[in-house]
């Protein structure tokens, strides 16, 4: 062991830990394997106190480390007597020694250096805090303790004087060990590496928190989207069933127009058959009569060619061929008989006559029949012609009442036709519509009827969204009331919890701590008028008078009153009762953190509340200015189709006018037709009718010429009767007379007989052309009437299938006109439902984004969880006063589908492609506010609001959804994931920003209560500093004799104020303060979090350590021959002046420090000071003199003490590494030293440093 190590078990023995004494670099020992290497080491410091002499042992432990034990007595009594030498000759370890029952008294076993330094020095503050649930060494302190009064940071000093070289230095740092280490306990500056990322967090939720309302009113604007999307999709939906009805309707169209043109070719094929058959009947009836009249005409002309053959009288003789015949025969006999004789002649004469009676009764009965004959067959032949005069006469009657029944209709037709013409006239005159435009009227009202309902609706609807926001603001109001009260109580209850708990657990070193030693008397007295605010203060050095604390009066500076008619205070409440306030307080506490708490969430529900609630207003606002675009759209429609049925109407009323006019000429036409039909037919008629009386007269003459003809006959035959019977008379007068025979006669006869021979030859020669003209006239001629009759019936027929022809022409002209107005129609209609179609499938194409976007974002989870929400919170709200939100204007899609194919236009589908346009409207202003939302929050990238946000964007950013048109998958649109951007960041703010928020808060109230504690415990350390040093300054006694030396003088200040992070730090805190008390919802402001950011700036570049030595600075003046020179360091000491003095005053600084620590200076405080040989002689006998006055015994290693240095140290000892240590024995000479003496001379008369 050397003379350092030797020194070094001075702090030692006054409580100085021993490993800080040993530097452990390298592979240095620890202080155990260094000064006690065997279990029987053992370090032994004798000491005397007023009641005697006492040792403490440091030895090792069995289970290692250090423990400490005192002894009462010196060391060869006890510890190294001979009782003990036998325990030590076995080789029992010192622990286990000690632990025996020995023959002297021994304190417990001390297992901590605090416990010993606490022992030692007498600091029963620590020992009475430590004594808590643990062994009490308050009796050994009374025992061993060095002092009565507490001697606290001895040790650390006499650990500085130990170092000479960084006496300065090392002094700092006792200072600082022994006065503010202990009570104040400063961590490393508040670097907080996640710093930056929480002022990201702050400011991404203000940012946020700016635009709440605008994400709001996008939200509900998204909503309000889907919601039209939904709409959409239902109008989507009956788009395509109007549609699906609309190419049906096409198609019933294409079919009823191929049907018409198919009718109208039909009809004009089959009015065209008709006509042509009617053309061919006509042409064959035509071609009949012709041959008819062609034969009555060859009749007429083969009947005039034989009147004009004189037919008759060529009949006439051919019909009386035999009588002829006859007659020549009869002359012939007579003839003969002229030639008989007279007998003979006289019978044959009457023969004869009675022949020619005969023969002429027979023929006249024969002409008489014939006549009859000719009679009855011309009354039969007449009867017969009037028969069909009656007949055609009857026919004809019929003909003109069919004509005139035909003609009546086709008057009252085409007059029926008018009527309803001028009625459609008048009525279009009078203002009535047609029924299509009815009904597209009607519809129109209906809209408007429907948009007025729904304005009123949300006009209702607004006033109760603006009552529930007036209301909501209310309640906010309400709510923010009761949460600022809920604050001003919970700070209130805080402070009282703080308050008490101040009294429950006194601070170290305070007033009130010291006070609790004896609480009985401290809280009937002078807590009672204690000023309440110094109860805390650790800076009053308040102590019990030893001795006196059990006869303690109420005396107080010399005053003495009467305490007890003093109420007991808040602060001098009994300790249980304390406690029972404080637990009742912190329930308090937890109860209003709890009402506060749930406060909170009612208050942002409460704002929340009012943001929708302002959205729904706002929406709703919009929607009735849309909605009252929506009226103006209809009534313009309505003063178009007003314009367009005038429009109609006009052109109803001059086409009808037109069609009137037409049908007015055509009945014009039909009247002169029909009067010429009447004067053709009475023509006919009255010709027929001619024809047959004609005929009458020709049968009538027939049968006169017939009847003269047989009346010739008969006369003839009556004449030639006669001239027979006088021929025969003559001749049978003759014969008689004569009896011969009469040449003349004979030659008459025979000249008559010749003539009749040639008449019959004549009339034989008749008989062929007779023959020919009776088989004429009996094959021939007997077909006349048949003839004529059929002539007559073909010319009806062919008159009758001419107007037939001309109807037929006239009607089919009039079905073709029809069917072309409706195949017209029908084509308006096909174009009209075409261009509709047209219209529905361009709406359709335009709906196809939207629809594919409804598509996408129905396949997302976020849709899915929010429609389920919105569902639930439907179901909630459905006894709710007003709507969540107003549906939108769409057409009544319940009603049924109703093409009006008058026009092109279609009265939803204008509404729908307005919602079309708004909603694309729609989608670019909530992407754009998306894009605004992200970019905003991108801002803050590192921020845990934008880590949500990713969260919850990467559930659907990269999702896959099946293509709207096509099945396969792909990403979903830029214009999906911004809605659901907004979506997602609504939900963000409604279920993760609170929770957000509130961890956002924790942590910088834990970050900001770092700062502020750090702060605090500097501007503690500030002041502790400021304390401590004007204590110094005051109490630390700097005098000497050191004739170099005037004025010594030690400052201690702060250097925290000399860094730049200090003015940072303090604003911070002032902020923090503020805030603190701003309530539990708000967070730091944009001025709070910039001073947190300039703080965080001002720690990352200051270069401030946790150790409290580098922020206190240690100042020593002294003034050398009237030069201040100011200390800061030991370079500045060894550079101030010699050596020496520089030492000489930092030794009287220390001797101040040693009687301030140690203020009882009875008790001897022993000095390790190496190497004090360097002072000069005169310097070290006053420093020596110095010591003595503050009973300071020095304990230096001085290998060449001078015989000067020598005489001041009582004992003396010398180390040495083999033999130990020895003592050194003076031996007094009282010769004197002529040497020494000179040299005292020289020294006095020039001092030395």
């Amino acid at each position: 062991m050397g003379k350092t190590s030797a020194l070094t078990l001075i702090p030692v023995f006054y409580g100085y830990e021993p490993e800080r004494l040993i530097s452990r670099s390298g592979s240095k020992k620890s202080f155990a394997d260094y000064y006690l290497p065997h279990p029987q080491s053992l370090i032994v410091f004798e000491y005397s106190r007023y009641d005697g002499e006492c040792c403490v042992c440091l030895y090792r432990k069995n289970q290692g480390g250090i423990a400490y034990r005192f002894i009462t007595g010196n060391a060869d009594q006890t510890i190294f007597s001979e009782e003990l030498a036998d325990l030590f000759a076995d080789k029992q370890s010192i622990s286990d020694i000690l632990k025996r029952s020995l023959p002297f008294e021994t304190s417990n076993q001390v297992d901590t250096i605090t416990d010993y330094r606490a022992i030692i020095q007498n600091n029963r503050k620590i020992l009475r805090r430590r004594s808590k649930g643990r062994q009490s060494y308050l009796s050994e302190a009374s025992k061993y303790a060095l002092s009565n009064t507490s001697i606290n940071h001895i040790g650390a000093l006499t650990s500085v004087v130990l170092k000479h070289d960084r006496l300065l230095a090392q002094f700092k740092t006792m200072l600082v060990d022994s006065f503010l280490r202990d009570q104040i306990s400063l961590e490393s500056k508040p670097i907080d590496t996640k710093g930056m990322d929480l002022i990201e967090d702050l400011r991404s939720v203000n940012s946020f928190n700016i635009k709440v309302d605008k994400l709001t009113e996008a939200y509900q604007n998204t909503l309000q989207l889907l919601a039209d999307w939904a709409t959409l999709s239902d109008t989507y939906e009956y788009s395509q069933k109007y549609n699906e009805a609309i190419t049906a309707q096409q198609q019933q169209l294409e079919i009823e127009l191929t049907q018409k043109q198919e009718l109208k070719n039909k009809t004009a094929e089959a009015f065209n058959q008709e006509i042509d058959k009617m053309i061919d009947l006509e042409s064959s009836t035509q071609i009949e009569l012709n041959n008819y009249n062609q034969r009555i005409s060859n009749l007429n002309e083969q009947k005039q060619a034989w009147e004009a053959q004189d037919i008759e009288k060529k009949r006439h003789l051919v019909s009386n061929i035999e009588e002829y015949k006859q007659r020549i025969e009869e002359q012939t006999k007579i003839y003969n008989a002229l030639q008989e004789d007279a007998q003979t002649i006289k019978n044959e004469h009457e023969k004869r006559l009675r022949g020619l009676s005969d023969a002429l009764t027979d023929k006249i009965k024969r002409l008489n029949d014939k006549k009859d004959q000719i009679r009855d067959a011309a009354t039969v032949d007449i009867k017969e012609v009037e028969v069909l005069i009656n007949n055609q006469s009857e026919k004809d009657a019929l003909k003109l009442e069919d004509i005139k029944a035909n003609n009546s209709r086709a008057y009252h037709t085409l007059k029926e036709t008018k009527q309803p013409v001028e009625i459609e006239i008048a009525k279009a005159k009078d203002g009535s519509i047609d029924a299509e435009s009815q009904l597209s009227k009607d519809k129109l009202k209906e809209h408007l009827s429907r948009a007025y309902t729904e304005l009123a609706t949300l006009d209702t609807n607004q006033n109760l969204a603006q009552d529930h926001l007036d209301k909501a603001k209310e309640a906010l109001g309400q709510k923010q009331g009761n949460v600022d009260l809920l604050n001003k109580n919970l700070e209130r209850l805080q402070n009282k919890a703080e308050s008490i708990h101040k009294l429950l657990y006194p601070a170290k070193d305070s007033l009130l701590e010291t006070l609790m030693q004896h609480p009985e008397h401290s809280k009937n007295s002078i807590m009672k008028v204690l000023n309440p605010d110094l109860l805390h203060r650790q800076d009053l050095a308040q102590e019990w008078l030893i001795g006196s604390a059990d006869n303690l009066t109420t005396s107080l500076y010399g005053l003495d009153i009467n305490l007890a008619a003093i109420d007991m205070p808040d602060s001098a409440t009994e300790s249980s009762k304390l406690s029972h306030q404080y637990d009742a307080i912190k329930q308090k506490v937890r109860e209003t953190k709890t009402e506060l708490e749930q406060a909170g969430k009612e208050l942002e529900n409460a704002r929340k509340e009012v943001r929708e609630s302002s959205a729904k207003v706002v929406i709703i606002r919009n929607k009735k200015t849309d909605q009252n675009k929506e009226v103006e759209q209809i009534e313009q429609q309505q003063r178009q189709l007003a314009i367009l049925i005038q429009s109609r109407q006009e052109q109803l009323i001059a086409a009808k006018e037109t069609e009137l006019s037409v049908i007015d000429t055509q009945l014009d036409s039909l009247l002169k037709e029909q009067e010429s039909q009447f004067k053709n037919f009475a023509d006919s008629s009255t010709e027929r009718l001619q024809t047959y009386k004609n005929k009458i007269i020709d049968l009538e003459k027939q049968r006169d010429s017939e009847l003269e003809n047989v009346a010739l006959s008969i006369n003839e035959a009556e004449s030639n009767k006669e001239r027979d019977e006088q021929a025969y008379q003559v001749r049978y007068l003759e014969v008689l007379a004569d009896k011969g025979v009469d040449t003349n006669k004979l030659a008459e006869l025979h000249e008559e007989i010749s003539q009749l021979n040639h008449i019959l030859r004549k009339a034989e020669g008749f008989q062929k052309i007779i023959i020919e003209y009776q088989r004429w006239y009996r094959e021939e001629w007997s077909h006349f009437d048949t003839y004529q009759e059929r002539a007559y019936e073909l010319q009806e027929r062919v008159d009758e299938v001419a107007q037939k022809t001309k109807d037929h022409r006239n009607l089919k002209q009039i079905r073709i006109s029809e069917i072309g107005i409706e195949i017209k129609r029908l084509t308006d209609h096909q174009s009209n439902v075409k261009a509709q179609l047209t219209n529905i499938n361009q709406w359709q194409a335009q709906a196809d984004t939207i629809r594919s976007y409804q598509h996408e974002i129905k396949q997302t989870q976020v849709y899915k969880r929010l429609n389920q929400a919105l569902t639930s919170d439907v179901r909630s709200h459905q006894n709710s006063e007003h709507d969540i939100l107003p549906s939108p204007i769409e057409p009544n899609l319940r009603d049924a589908i109703s093409i009006d194919a008058n026009t092109a236009e279609i009265t939803w589908l204008t509404q729908a492609k307005s919602s079309i346009k708004k909603n694309k409207e729609q989608v670019f202003e909530l992407s754009i506010s998306a894009q605004t939302f992200n970019q905003d929050i991108s801002h803050h990238s590192g921020s845990k609001i934008h880590k949500y946000w990713q969260s919850r964007q990467s559930e659907y950013y990269y999702e896959k959804v099946t293509a709207y048109d096509v099945e396969i998958e792909k990403p979903i649109t830029k214009e999906v994931r911004e809605l659901l951007d907004i979506i997602s960041l609504y939900q963000l703010m409604s279920e993760d920003l609170n929770q957000l928020k509130r961890s956002i808060r924790s942590q910088f109230d834990s970050t900001g209560l770092h700062f502020s504690n750090y702060y605090h415990t500097l501007k503690k350390l500030n002041s502790s500093v400021k304390s401590i040093g004007s204590d110094l300054a005051r109490k630390i006694n700097t005098e000497h004799n050191f004739p170099a030396l005037t004025d010594i003088e030690i400052e201690l200040e702060s250097k925290i104020h000399t860094y730049d992070m200090w003015s940072d730090l303090a604003e911070f805190d002032t902020h923090y303060q503020d805030w603190k008390i701003a309530g539990i919802d708000v967070l730091p402001n944009e001025v709070f979090i910039s001073s947190f950011e300039r703080l965080l700036s001002s720690l990352e570049n200051t270069q401030i350590t946790e150790d409290i030595e580098s922020l206190v600075e240690l100042k020593i003046s002294i003034t050398e021959n009237g030069r201040v020179v100011p200390i800061y360091t030991d370079q500045d000491l060894q550079d101030a002046s010699s050596t020496g003095l520089s030492l000489l005053a930092v030794i009287v600084v220390f001797c101040g420090m040693t009687r301030y620590l140690c203020p009882d200076e009875n008790v001897t405080i022993h000095w390790p000071l190496d190497e004090i040989g360097k002072l000069s002689n005169q310097n070290t006998k006053l420093l020596f003199e110095l010591m003595e006055k503050r009973n300071v015994s020095l304990f230096c290693a001085q290998p060449d003490a001078s015989p000067l240095l020598n005489q001041f140290f009582v004992n003396k000892n010398w180390l040495d590494l083999k033999d130990g240590v020895r003592t050194i024995q003076v031996i007094p000479n009282n010769k004197p030293n002529p040497l020494l003496q000179k040299l005292r001379n020289i020294e006095s008369s020039n001092p030395q440093v």
